[in-house]
């Protein structure tokens, strides 16, 4: 039996302020650098606001999170801001968990597609969100946050792929 099938795994709407700084410190983690990949107290007011705001959890240990706020057109679609998975729970298949969990939810409340972007030349991500996802492109942007001094991005120019995953379509297998 592999880690991931003895487990406990559950995926949760963050509820309290523990969970927010948490979630916090496990974005922080994964794109590493001086700054946090989401103060707590945006978090919050996201999660209270009603917006897609959750913590994956194994064995009640939380090891990714992810935070998508509501789009233009404002009823139907929803934009996927920040989503990671720590280094040490990568590669088990969580990552898509939390993005087939952020499918059903939107589903749940008439989101007919998400969007977000990714940085084209990290290679797992491309593959992740247009073959596994069936996520698509529409649109390039050239250095589109400007300098970044996170762990994962410092150095680099911004550019990204805007893709757009259609929810109603059936899921990829």
């Amino acid at each position: 039996m592999s880690d991931t099938e003895s487990a406990r795994l559950s995926i949760r709407e963050l509820d309290t302020v523990a969970e927010v700084f948490e979630a916090s410190a496990v974005l922080s983690e994964v794109w590493g650098g001086d700054r946090t990949g989401m103060p707590p107290n945006l978090l919050r007011a996201l999660a209270h606001s009603g917006n897609y705001a959750v913590g994956f959890f194994a064995d009640e240990r939380m090891v990714g999170a992810s935070v998508a706020f509501f789009a233009e057109p404002a009823a139907r679609s929803m934009h996927s801001h920040i989503t990671g998975i720590l280094p040490s729970a990568q590669g088990q298949g969580f990552g898509r968990m939390l993005k087939q969990h952020q499918r059903e939810w939107g589903l749940r409340r008439g989101i007919g597609h998400v969007t977000w972007t990714f940085d084209p030349l990290v290679s797992r991500n491309a593959h992740f969100n247009l073959a596994v996802l069936g996520a698509r492109v529409t649109e390039y942007l050239v250095d589109h946050y400007g300098a970044m001094d996170d762990g994962v991005n410092r150095g680099d120019e911004s550019d990204r792929l805007m893709v757009s995953w259609a929810l109603a379509a059936p899921p990829v297998p």
